[in-house]
């Protein structure tokens, strides 16, 4: 049975679609490489609405490690916003912006905004799900068995498997406040364009607005 906050998700993405937007990122800033809740702090405050609204997520930066727990930001960088049509316009606002982050700062060029694209395979840099009862070390058979089951939830037809990397499973970790949030990077495939729409509208796990959870 879909949970109230799940109905709530699908019934906006019946109702009205989700637009991409695309931000590069001026190169050569310094940034945590756990720069998630930070990130979204800062989008927040630019934004405020973005914390109210349910479906709208946010991704992670990429950028090129430096070895002390941060990430230098590259020609290639970019923050990707995914929000409802209504809301795209307001998000030229944050064009030309400097944000803080953490103890670093990035500066937003003009974003390019568009539909979101189908593909039959989606990965995720990292998916959080919480088990009952907490685990020390991160299952992945009942992390694998969760992620099946918010498939079936949002009624989505895929199979959910974690990546690897160097030939291990892809543990991961976002830092909110503190606190150690683990999980995997996933990928879903055999997707169907709908279910692709959905699956990058819905997401699966929690913390979407911090970079977890955000397919492409």
């Amino acid at each position: 049975m879909l949970d109230l906050d799940t109905k709530q998700k699908v019934k906006s993405l019946e109702i009205e679609p989700l637009l991409e937007a695309n931000f590069p990122i001026q190169p050569g800033s310094l940034i945590s490489s756990m720069h998630g809740y930070s990130l979204y702090s800062a989008l927040k405050r630019q934004i405020p609405w973005l914390g109210d609204c349910p479906i709208t997520s946010i991704s992670s930066i990429a950028g090129i490690k430096n070895g002390k727990g941060k990430i230098e930001t590259q020609e290639f960088s970019r923050l990707y916003i995914r929000i409802p049509l209504s809301k795209a316009s307001s998000l030229y606002s944050l064009a030309g912006q400097t944000l803080r982050i953490g103890q670093g700062e990035i500066s937003l060029k003009i974003p390019s905004i568009a539909p979101l694209t189908p593909k039959s395979t989606l990965k995720a840099r990292i998916v959080l799900i919480h088990l009952s009862p907490k685990e020390p070390n991160l299952s992945p058979d009942r992390f694998l068995a969760a992620a099946t089951r918010q498939l079936q939830e949002r009624e989505i037809e895929g199979k959910v498997s974690i990546l690897l990397r160097q030939g291990a499973l892809d543990r991961k970790v976002l830092i909110v406040k503190g606190k150690r949030n683990p999980g995997f990077g996933v990928q879903v495939t055999g997707l169907s364009e709908e279910d692709s729409l959905k699956l990058k509208t819905l997401g699966l796990g929690g913390r979407r607005k911090m970079g977890a959870g955000f397919f492409v």
